[in-house]
């Protein structure tokens, strides 16, 4: 079958390229990574692997005008918590780059494992295959006024779905907390309470570049509850 196209191969389009840094040790203080110039990609693909046990890092990208770095004109910040994984893409925002890991705690041996290619094309985190399933995926008992916290493990900065379901007619609690670095704490973004039996709670939520937590509280009756949270394109 005859080649089509551009045979002399001198017009393709590189749709992804190599590692413009990849890190595969323990962080256990500030360290900068230089990426050098990236003006050859329109993204990086970010991903990151930290196996439990390792500390919660803050993943810093500054991007400048020159390979000096002296004159930084944008900065992406992202939250990456311990025993999880993440992947998604990055829009490259000037000529050069680099990247600063910061461990919250230090002194944690673990390695960890941080890469960002250089890629052409866009592609999503289900481009990238990141989920498997929901982000949080939960049918079960709640004890009279019990509570339940359900954490997701990956770093998804992007729309998710979440649904409350309450087997007992009664007012449900539901809060959605996100992980704030500079304290080290949970900081509530959304609270809803409502009979969730006969209409279940479903909203849209857009979720920035840290960790999650969905917290459930029940009403005075025991009964079963379903919650889920499912990341949507």
């Amino acid at each position: 079958m005859p080649l089509t196209g551009y045979q002399d191969w001198q017009r393709t389009t590189v749709q992804s390229g190599y590692p413009v840094i990849a890190v595969n040790q323990a962080v256990t203080a500030g360290t900068w990574f230089a990426g050098g110039s990236v003006q050859d990609w329109a993204f990086l693909n970010f991903s990151a692997y930290t196996p439990a046990g390792s500390d919660i890092y803050q993943v810093v990208i500054e991007w400048y005008t020159d390979a000096a770095y002296a004159n930084v004109i944008f900065t992406d910040v992202f939250n990456i918590q311990s025993d999880g994984e993440s992947a998604f893409p990055v829009p490259v925002m000037g000529p050069y780059m680099r990247m600063y890991v910061y461990p919250k705690a230090g002194n944690n041996a673990t390695v960890i494992q941080v890469t960002l290619y250089g890629a052409m094309a866009y592609a999503s985190a289900f481009d990238m295959g990141q989920f498997a399933g929901p982000l949080i995926a939960d049918n079960s008992a709640y004890a009279a006024n019990g509570s339940k916290t359900f954490y997701v493990f990956h770093t998804y900065p992007g729309r998710a779905i979440l649904q409350v379901n309450s087997a007992v007619s009664q007012t449900t609690h539901v809060y959605i907390h996100y992980y704030d670095f500079a304290s080290n704490s949970f900081l509530l973004a959304y609270a809803s309470n409502g009979n969730y039996s006969a209409v279940p709670l479903l909203i849209e939520i857009g979720m920035a570049a840290t960790q999650y937590n969905v917290q459930v509280v029940n009403g005075a009756t025991a009964g079963n509850c379903v919650t889920s949270l499912t990341a949507v394109p």
